[in-house]
């Protein structure tokens, strides 16, 4: 695990341990390349999950206590949120076309 001062979402005085954050998850079929990931700090990686997960969870709706939250722990966690379900959207929309294209009567 790395460790630095610098994390994308907190500045610290000392050294803390870091950890690379996938913006669009790979349990959400998020792709692993350096473009998708951000060096966060430990507590920020856990607040981003549950902020997007909640989301994911409640239709969009936003944790009752989403202001308790850093405005860029929102913006990765809304990040990832959307990716995700632009992700859902195109393969619904490709599996519904696939499916019509077996449906009887329909051109194949």
């Amino acid at each position: 695990m790395a460790r630095g001062l610098y994390c994308t979402v907190h500045t610290h005085e000392n050294t803390i341990p870091q950890e690379d954050h996938h913006v669009w998850p790979k349990g959400y079929h998020g792709p692993n390349i350096q473009s998708n990931m951000i060096r966060i700090c430990c507590n920020a990686h856990s607040d981003v999950h549950y902020y997007m997960d909640y989301r994911l969870k409640h239709n969009g709706e936003r944790s009752p206590e989403w202001r308790t939250y850093g405005y860029l722990i929102r913006y990765w966690a809304d990040r990832g949120y959307y990716l995700v379900i632009k992700y859902g959207e195109e393969l619904s929309a490709q599996i519904e076309q696939e499916g019509n294209k077996r449906l009887p009567g329909s051109a194949n």
